[in-house]
């Protein structure tokens, strides 16, 4: 199951359709912010909810096509980069 980590702060900007995340007391800098656009923010979207990751691939097949090995591995590496930065928790 991949979830939000309670430190995280995120605010949606409807208008841009763009999601801005950072965790409480990070640092300034890019590693500590995320903007998030396309299929990005409708990963966030779907995390916040609290999905496993083999959830998460299939919704993402049916919104976004073509979404085959390199997109499920692009995704897989976006996922690892949140929980090892910790905005998302995966257990």
């Amino acid at each position: 199951m991949i979830k939000v980590n309670n430190e995280v702060v995120f605010a949606n900007n409807e208008i841009e359709e763009l999601v801005v995340i950072t965790r409480v007391g990070a640092d300034s800098g890019d590693e500590g912010l995320y903007k998030l656009r396309g299929i990005a923010l409708s990963m966030w979207s779907l995390i916040s909810q609290g999905i496993s990751r083999s959830d998460l691939h299939q919704e993402l097949g049916q919104q976004y096509e073509p979404y085959d090995k390199a997109q499920i591995s692009e995704v897989n590496s976006f996922i690892d980069d949140l929980v090892k930065k910790g905005f998302v928790d995966e257990v």
